[in-house]
């Protein structure tokens, strides 16, 4: 596609990112404009890298994103005043996850399910995106939609990359826990945190990692809460004939993890798993972290629904 200047200024500007920015040429199409220079981290000037990317290496992209089901990936190249300066991608209209991330926690859970799916779709067609942020994902109608797959760092490759389809996933693993408040939750060493019931907020690199922690963040859990003057014998017998998740509430957190180690031991001893350890205002948040289906509490030696 080739525009002039004077055409790209009558275009509305959608936004800007580190590369460049996007106009909205019409319903169907949107043109990323490469910005001449960028910024590094000092903030000194350097020449935009998108721009010195081979042409073939943008001609394969187009080739590829042809074959795509679930991603538009990039259209055609675009020429400004004849000269190379982006790329023509679909235009979507909806919102950033990044926008959705106090969305109910229901309502994120299948957009995760979908950003896999289509993470995996570009993996099988050697692409890959090592700038996944909830920036660069649009929700479009109730379909994820992957955004900036041109620029540098997505890398097409003509074979299968270990290298960069380590960095993409390790990228993807981090966003979807991102997108779901992980930091809601206390920090703990594996040690402990294997331990507990929780889905583990791991790094890792394996999609069928990734696909089981949104699995167990699915599942609606009834929560018992317990404490330090909670009778541990009294939770066993009250739990017994029932599957809670239980969760221990400290007054605040300590860098000592031989506490944490040493209180699980102890709730072993009774036969009591945890699924947390936190604070009360960690707890109370719990709801857009969490698939809360009840919360309870022991009182007068009952479980008390709250």
């Amino acid at each position: 596609m080739d525009i002039t200047k004077k055409e790209l200024e009558h275009l509305e500007r959608l936004g800007s990112g580190t590369f460049g920015a996007v106009y909205k040429k019409d319903s169907k199409y949107a043109l990323k404009v490469y910005f001449p220079e960028i910024k590094d981290e000092q903030w000194n000037l350097y020449h935009n890298p998108s721009l010195r990317l081979p042409k073939r290496r943008y001609k394969e992209l187009i080739r590829r994103s042809k074959y795509l089901k679930y991603t538009g990936g990039v259209l055609d190249m675009l020429y400004v005043d004849g000269e190379f300066s982006g790329v023509v991608v679909p235009f979507y209209e909806g919102k950033t996850l990044s926008k959705m991330i106090d969305a109910p926690l229901e309502d994120k859970l299948p957009l995760a399910k979908q950003l896999v799916r289509n993470s995996k779709e570009l993996s099988r067609h050697f692409i890959y995106p090592t700038d996944y942020k909830l920036n660069n994902m649009i929700n479009h109608n109730g379909n994820i939609e992957l955004i900036d797959l041109d620029d540098v760092r997505t890398h097409v490759c003509y074979k299968p990359s270990i290298i960069f389809r380590s960095i993409s996933l390790g990228a993807l693993n981090e966003t979807i826990q991102t997108f779901f408040k992980e930091y809601i939750h206390l920090y703990f060493p594996k040690n402990i945190e294997k331990k507990l019931g929780r889905a583990p907020a791991n790094f890792t690199i394996k999609y069928k990692t990734i696909e089981g922690y949104i699995n167990k963040k699915m599942i609606p859990r009834d929560f018992l809460v317990i404490n330090k003057d909670t009778d541990f014998e009294e939770v066993s017998k009250l739990t017994k004939d029932k599957d809670y998740a239980i969760t221990y509430i400290i007054d605040k957190p300590t860098d000592d993890y031989r506490e944490y180690e040493l209180l699980l031991y102890e709730l072993e001893d009774f036969g009591i798993n945890l699924y947390d350890i936190t604070t009360q205002d960690r707890f109370d948040c719990y709801n857009e972290c969490e698939m809360i289906n009840s919360i309870s509490y022991i009182e007068n030696h009952q479980l008390i629904k709250k």
